[in-house]
C-alpha cells in the first residue's frame, strides 16, 4: 500500500524516535513544529492501525439537521401546493412560508416546523436544511 509524502514523513519522524533520536532534533530536520511531531507522536501511541492517515474533515453530526420525516412532509407539502390540483392550493405560494402554514394547519409543533424566518445559528440564509 502506498502513502502519501506526508504519510511518509509523519513515519518515518516516528521510526526516527522509536530509533532514539531527540524529537528536537527530528522535528527541527523536517522544518515542522513541535506541536505537529508531538500530534503524530500521540497517534502513534493510541495503537490505531493508520495512525499516520489524516482524520475526516466532515462533521460527523450536523447538530440542527432537518429529519427525514419532516423533510419528507416539506417536499410532500410543497409538491402539492405546486401540482395546484387542490381547490385551497390552486393560486396559493408554494414557497417557505407557505409550507409553515400548511404545516401547522396540519397540527405540527412550532418547534417541528423548519422555520425561514429566523435564521439557524449555523448562519446559512434558510432554516429549511
Amino acid at each position: 500500500m502506498e502513502h502519501t509524502p506526508e504519510e511518509e514523513e509523519r513515519i518515518k519522524a516516528i521510526q526516527r524516535c522509536l530509533e532514539g533520536e531527540r524529537e528536537v532534533d527530528i522535528y527541527r530536520s523536517l522544518e515542522r513544529s513541535k506541536c505537529w511531531f508531538n500530534k503524530w507522536l500521540g497517534r502513534y501511541k493510541t495503537g490505531r492501525k493508520g495512525w499516520y492517515k489524516d482524520l475526516p474533515k466532515r462533521a460527523r453530526v450536523i447538530p440542527h439537521k432537518t429529519s427525514e420525516r419532516i423533510e419528507q412532509i416539506v417536499v410532500n407539502i410543497r409538491k402539492s401546493l405546486m401540482d395546484g390540483t387542490e381547490d385551497s392550493t390552486k393560486y396559493s405560494c408554494v414557497g417557505a412560508e407557505a409550507i409553515q402554514f400548511h404545516m401547522e394547519e396540519l397540527g405540527y409543533k412550532p418547534s417541528e416546523i423548519p422555520s425561514n424566518l429566523s435564521p439557524p445559528s449555523n448562519g446559512s440564509s434558510s432554516g429549511i436544511n
